[in-house]
């Protein structure tokens, strides 16, 4: 500022000058601990700090300690001076998970600073500042970040060991990007996901770094301003003080586009019912090749509703039927398929997670599942999962299913292939004397009176011997006729998973082998287990909704029986402790999946204008029972859900 001005009058001079003179003695005044940046001593006290913030920043010093109490942060620089910010400069300490979790600086409606929620009365300034205001201060283990009321940040590095802590790509300095990505950092390598169809070619990276420079090769790398192609794994080196240097591997990928099904009705017909199929064309693209070559498949079919309660949400799935057998996704070749909304379930993963704990523990089968986007007559409905329909068939469950000549002698033992369900609507069914399972014969539909009467003694029989006083007999106990390994592998995937209607209640399939026993050979729907449904506990009875407590163990027919026997219990125990080591890895399966779902997901829960589905992830409504507020909070929920459920049962089930 100047002091004095000759073409001023003398006066004028003089008052200005006392002024001057004054204005360090107001910048200096203590104003009231408020978090106000809006007044002028406020102003004043702030461009200071800017000031030192700033000068700290151009001499390239960094923070080597920082102390802070409830009315201060003091930051003490490389060349020993300090910094002292009071609490109105709002210090936000990232070390702190709490508050990495919640930190948010926006624009408020009202065009002034909204940090974590609250208005801080500071206005937004368009227009280039000599002097800007700060508006708050964070800083971690490697950076202190002072970001100003012009949108502006000053970044300073925290002393430590020489090493490139960062690399980011900004959106203002990147066109295809709308926000920031930050690459994992693993070691020496860094891995950045840019969305769907991005390019990697003419990228700039923003690096932090402690040494003395970036290169690639001999080329200065410079922060937030050097282009490179990124089309292939650049290597940038850190040159040190010493002058040696550490070899950084960055690699920029995009998130593959998930495959896409799109289903036209003849004459755009509406898909009205679960009874009646609606001639269609299905087609079906790959364009990232994640599961094909990439052919695009095409081919007539015909398209109903399907499932019981999920047929009545909003999102409807479906059931096709195509006219000739083809192998789609790389999954089976078959005529049948299902294509599963997930409408209750916002992670959009849970049965495919289920799936998972199935091939884990070695079901007989495992129905292969794919997420897909799913557009009918054009109108784009969401991430869907395309399913292999649960049927018998020589690539899905493979049984020898008996044939309406085998009603005596061995032939009529089986194959037999049921379904236990308390919608009880199919056409041959039974309940069971004791237990009142409601079986239905799912294959062969319609039995012959022989075949319906075998099969209906012998689940009576093997449940009557279950619940009698010699049920754990080696030779006539239930062994005889229950295939133990089977339901000990279903009980780990449906209590694991806790699964509202894996309690030997509905979706529940069994086959009775020619000569052989009842056995568990595949699992089905999932939508509503792993926490996702409060109704599990005064509906099914399990002790609680969350990740502890048994359910299938103390609320399930047979089940609460084969406890009894202690040879169950230590082969039950047994097989938990071998596959555990891979269930632990189901966290990261989870996110692995959600990670390729980072861009569908969020147009499934767009609104339609913006070209999204129109699915609302705040929506409460049964079974859910609660807003998790976001997509990555439903799969952090689910992720944590299995962590807890695994400590739980690891520890109770070894303990039994």
């Amino acid at each position: 500022m100047k002091t004095s001005n000759p073409f001023l009058p003398l006066p004028l001079r003089f008052l200005f000058l006392c002024f001057a003179l004054l204005m360090p003695l107001v910048a200096c005044s203590d104003d009231d601990d408020n978090g106000d940046n809006g007044d002028s001593g406020q102003k004043g006290t702030s461009l200071t700090v800017y000031q030192q913030l700033q000068s700290a920043a151009d001499k390239s010093l960094t923070v080597d300690d920082i102390v802070s109490s409830e009315s201060f942060t003091v930051f003490t620089l490389s060349d020993n001076s300090k910094i002292e910010l009071q609490r109105r400069n709002n210090v936000v300490n990232l070390e702190s998970e709490e508050s990495k979790n919640v930190f948010s600086l926006i624009k408020g409606p009202k065009n002034t600073w909204v940090l974590g929620g609250k208005d801080l009365q500071i206005p937004v300034v368009t227009a280039l500042s000599a002097n800007p205001v700060v508006v708050c201060v964070t800083f971690d283990k490697n950076v202190v970040t002072v970001y100003l009321d012009n949108g502006d940040t000053i970044v300073i590095n925290r002393s430590g060991e020489e090493e490139i802590f960062s690399f980011v790509l900004e959106a203002d300095k990147n066109k295809d990007l709308d926000e920031d990505i930050s690459a994992v950092i693993n070691g020496n390598s860094a891995y950045i996901v840019l969305p769907e169809m991005a390019s990697s070619e003419a990228l700039v990276l923003s690096f932090g770094y402690r040494g003395v420079s970036v290169k690639i090769g001999e080329i200065i790398q410079e922060s937030g301003v050097t282009v490179n192609d990124f089309a292939a794994p650049l290597t940038y080196s850190l040159i040190k003080q010493d002058g040696s240097k550490i070899d950084y591997t960055v690699t920029v990928k995009s998130v593959p586009r998930i495959p896409r099904i799109y289903i036209n009705t003849e004459n755009e017909a509406e898909i009205k019912d679960k009874e009646n199929y609606v001639k269609s064309v299905v087609r079906i693209e790959d364009p990232d090749k994640l599961y094909t070559d990439g052919t695009v498949f095409e081919g007539s079919a015909g398209v109903r509703g399907r499932g019981n309660s999920t047929w009545g949400m909003p999102k409807k799935p479906y059931r096709i039927k195509l006219d000739e057998k083809a192998k789609l996704l790389g999954m089976s070749t078959d005529k049948n398929w299902a294509l599963l909304a997930n409408y209750s379930d916002k992670s959009l993963l849970r049965n495919v997670a289920a799936f998972e704990i199935s091939r884990i523990v070695d079901m007989k089968w495992t129905p292969k599942s794919v997420s897909v986007e799913f557009y009918l007559n054009g109108t784009y409905q969401g991430v869907y999962c395309l399913t292999e329909q649960v049927r018998v068939s020589s690539e899905r469950l493979d049984l020898d299913l008996v044939t309406d000549q085998d009603i005596s002698g061995e032939a009529l033992t089986g194959d037999y292939f049921m379904e236990l369900d308390f919608h009880f609507d199919e056409g041959a069914r039974f309940k069971t004397d004791l237990k009142e399972l409601p079986m239905m014969f799912k294959d062969p539909e319609e039995p012959t009176a022989e075949q319906f009467e075998y099969v209906k003694n012998f689940y009576n029989t093997a449940e009557t011997v279950l619940y009698s006083e010699n049920f754990k007999d080696a030779e006539d106990g239930y062994r005889k006729y229950i295939d133990v390994e089977s339901f000990i592998k279903y009980y780990i995937v449906q209590e694991l998973s806790k699964n509202c209607d894996g309690n030997m209640r509905g979706s529940c399939y069994m086959s009775l082998t020619r000569n052989g026993k009842i056995d568990q050979p595949v699992v089905w729907d999932f939508d509503i287990a792993f926490g996702n449904a409060n109704h599990i506990t005064w509906e099914q009875g399990a002790s609680s909704t969350g990740p502890e407590g048994w359910y299938i163990k103390t609320c399930s027919p047979w089940f609460d029986r084969f406890f009894e026997d202690p040879q169950f219990v230590q082969e039950l125990k047994a097989k938990w402790n071998a596959v555990k080591p891979q269930l632990e890895l189901l966290p990261q399966f989870i996110q692995d999946h959600a990670d390729r779902l980072q861009y569908a997901s969020k147009r499934n829960f767009s609104p339609k204008k913006d070209g999204g589905a129109g699915w609302d992830i705040h929506e409460v409504m049964w079974p859910n029972y609660i807003d998790r507020g976001s997509y990555d909070n439903e799969i952090k929920f689910l992720k944590d859900f299995v962590v807890k459920r695994l400590a739980w049962l690891d520890r109770n089930i070894n303990s039994l």
